[in-house]
């Protein structure tokens, strides 16, 4: 969750239009630098020759999010934007190894365990009520 609003309508008899809004701005960056050396011959010593180049763009977006309701009295109400994940775990064989003891032969491997966060995709969600966390 990147964006987190809880708001708490206090009239004990009015309703309020409660509205919530978010915008993200994301910016990438690629950079490419190169540069060649070469060595040029000269009659009495060596000189070295240098050539660069360098390339940088960036990106940026901005996306946004809102939505609105009628909050009733004495009410909570919330807002949260963020990206859902999976979570994995699991082991994988990393390596494999033909043993043999006499006449008997097996494959052993190794075994590696891992873990780790997978984005799905974003959200954005309001609504009356208080969140927990």
């Amino acid at each position: 969750m990147d964006y987190r609003n809880e708001a708490f309508n206090k009239f004990r008899r009015q309703s309020i239009n409660y509205t919530c809004s978010s915008s993200r701005t994301s910016t990438l960056t690629f950079t490419v630098s190169a540069s060649v050396e070469a060595e040029a011959g000269v009659i009495f010593a060596k000189a070295k020759v240098t050539a660069g180049v360098s390339f940088a763009k960036s990106v940026s977006t901005t996306d946004a999010a809102a939505g609105s309701f009628k909050l009733r009295p004495r009410r909570w109400a919330h807002c949260t934007r963020g990206i859902t994940r999976y979570d994995i775990t699991g082991n994988v064989r990393t390596q494999f190894k033909k043993t043999r003891h006499g006449q008997i032969s097996w494959w052993r491997g190794t075994y590696e365990n891992f873990s780790g966060k997978v984005p799905s995709h974003d959200f954005f969600t309001y609504g009356p009520g208080r969140l927990r966390g």
